[in-house]
């Protein structure tokens, strides 16, 4: 697996390309299945690269929630997954500002991916208007969302993981997790 923390550093991959985006905290189940989904589009020989934050985005909006993993350990992960490209940005104003047209026109120019993959009520860019509609209606790349993982009735978020770590709840932690808290 390789890792850039600019777009500029990206280099030429096998074909097709796929791009997931988000904070990957924990890297549990539901990140896992987008993995997996994304894999399924590009096929064995794709690229599979994933766009995060070398901090987590809350920690610039003044909110810092307490991380599932380090970024080493969220690296190490990421690659056990089978990730080809880690784009490991950090999540500062200039990135906060951009519209989702502009981000993911950027990403484009030096990552020319054929599919995005995302989770239901997904959204980003200034004014979150990066939502399902306006992304899809893009037109340059095709644009999965996928539902929520759920096991056994209960949405896996990593939202839900810190609230079962934080009653020290470990098993409830780790089966969201997909491995031992």
């Amino acid at each position: 697996m390789l890792t850039v923390t600019e777009l500029k550093d990206i280099p030429k991959f096998p074909e097709p390309y796929g791009l997931t985006i988000g904070s990957f905290d924990g890297v549990h189940l539901g990140h896992l299945a987008l993995l997996r989904h994304l894999r399924d589009k590009i096929g064995a020989k794709g690229t599979l690269a994933v766009l995060t934050f070398s901090n987590h985005p809350s920690d610039y909006f003044g909110k810092p929630v307490r991380l599932l993993c380090s970024l080493e350990e969220r690296l190490k992960l990421l690659e056990q997954a089978g990730v080809d490209l880690v784009i490991l940005l950090e999540f500062n104003q200039e990135l906060a500002s951009k519209t989702y047209e502009q981000f993911l026109s950027e990403i484009h120019q030096k990552y020319p991916f054929s599919y995005l993959v995302l989770g239901k009520g997904s959204v980003f860019g200034n004014q979150r208007q990066g939502t399902e509609e306006n992304v899809k209606n893009l037109g340059y790349f095709a644009a999965d969302y996928i539902d929520k993982t759920i096991i056994n009735g209960e949405v896996v978020s990593s939202g839900k993981i810190r609230k079962y770590l934080s009653e020290n709840n470990l098993p409830a932690a780790s089966k969201l997790l997909g491995r031992p808290a």
